[in-house]
């Protein structure tokens, strides 16, 4: 669904002739994790790749970054259990969070 109903909404938007076009995969900046890094990023850079090399509508990425909620869960972040730190991209990469209550105040305030 991350890449197929990405897809379906752009098409539907460019065929409204909807001005721009913001994704919902919000995340990381993807430009800097190597493609298949990391299976859940995979769909987002195809979309993101499609909309950079597609003239027809604008469009924005919104790189939220980590949402402080996830930080804690096995596949996203610190897992504690089993006392492992997962991070995609390069060592040197810095890391921000972000609330998910931040983000919708956001979408609200500018919508």
């Amino acid at each position: 669904i991350l890449f197929n109903g990405q897809k379906a909404l752009i098409e539907a938007s460019k065929k409204a002739h909807v001005k721009r076009f913001i994704t919902s995969g919000y995340g990381m900046d993807l430009s800097r994790i190597k493609e298949k890094e990391c299976y859940y990023y995979v769909p987002k850079q195809r979309i993101e790749s499609l909309l950079e090399n597609d003239s027809s509508i604008e469009h924005t990425f919104i790189a939220t970054e980590l949402f402080a909620e996830f930080l804690f869960t096995p596949d996203f972040g610190i897992d504690i259990k089993q006392r492992i730190i997962k991070s995609f991209g390069p060592s040197d990469m810095k890391i921000s969070t972000t609330y998910t209550d931040d983000i919708a105040l956001l979408l609200l305030f500018f919508s």
